[in-house]
């Protein structure tokens, strides 16, 4: 039975810094994403041996495990799932003057597609522990805005806080199968934001204005900063550490 990594929103830029590491360490990796594939396209072509892409919608629970639970099922051994996938704050306007179906989508896509993710995966954990003694790991994806709040993004900081919690909470559940589960909450990192409207950019380079000079090290994460800290996490290495809530800001608190 092979080993088999997970990694969701695998086309995003820590998504695919991740998923082209595991690669070269010659490891087997189910990538989903949702519509764009440009970057893993290449990756995939050429690990074909290894890779396995999958398009789905994380917030439609009945599609999600109707795409997924085949791929998983099919004798391999899921021992790490990296949920990256998320869906930024779209409207960027304040609460007062935002649109309620905007808000949903986004808490529909960062949490409640975060369970929907959980719920299909974690089921083929529990069951390969009960056969193949061994520990799994998770990572789940939150936001430094879970601290810090993010004017103009409540939908955004406010799902990634559940999240942050959901770890919490799941470690206290799933410790007793052998299942390791941590959240990742980076700061800033700069990417290529060059596919963003203008509108969105414009609030992104403010914010980013505004985190840079509160930042002690001086300058913002890159995607390699974030990937090294969550490959420790699913790696072998990592037998103890569980339920943590790890924030990559370059000492910023």
């Amino acid at each position: 039975m092979t080993d088999l990594t997970i990694i969701t929103g695998a086309n995003g830029n820590v998504g695919f810094a991740l998923a082209e590491r595991l690669a070269k360490e010659n490891k087997k990796l189910l990538l989903l994403y949702h519509k764009n594939s440009e970057k893993i396209e290449k990756l995939s072509n050429e690990y074909s041996e290894l890779i396995t892409t999958l398009s789905t919608d994380i917030s439609d629970y009945e599609k999600l495990k109707q795409d997924l639970s085949p791929l998983i099922s099919n004798n391999c051994n899921p021992v790490a799932l990296v949920h990256t996938a998320a869906m930024r704050s779209i409207d960027a306007k304040e609460l007062s003057d935002s649109d309620p179906l905007i808000w949903q989508k986004v808490v529909q896509v960062n949490l409640v597609g975060t369970y929907n993710v959980l719920r299909i995966v974690l089921p083929f954990m529990i069951k390969r522990n009960k056969a193949i003694k061994q520990n799994r790991h998770i990572v789940l994806f939150g936001s430094n805005v879970s601290r810090t709040g993010l004017p103009n993004g409540t939908a955004y900081s406010a799902a990634k806080s559940a999240i942050s919690n959901l770890t919490l909470s799941l470690a206290n559940e799933i410790g007793k199968h052998q299942i390791l589960i941590n959240t990742v909450s980076p700061g800033p990192i700069v990417i290529d934001a060059s596919h963003f409207s203008p509108e969105y950019r414009k609030f992104r380079e403010d914010y980013y204005a505004v985190m840079l000079k509160k930042t002690p090290l001086q300058r913002l994460a890159i995607p390699e900063d974030v990937v090294n800290l969550t490959y420790f996490l699913i790696s072998e290495q990592n037998s103890f550490v569980t339920g943590e809530d790890f924030f990559i800001t370059g000492g910023k608190l």
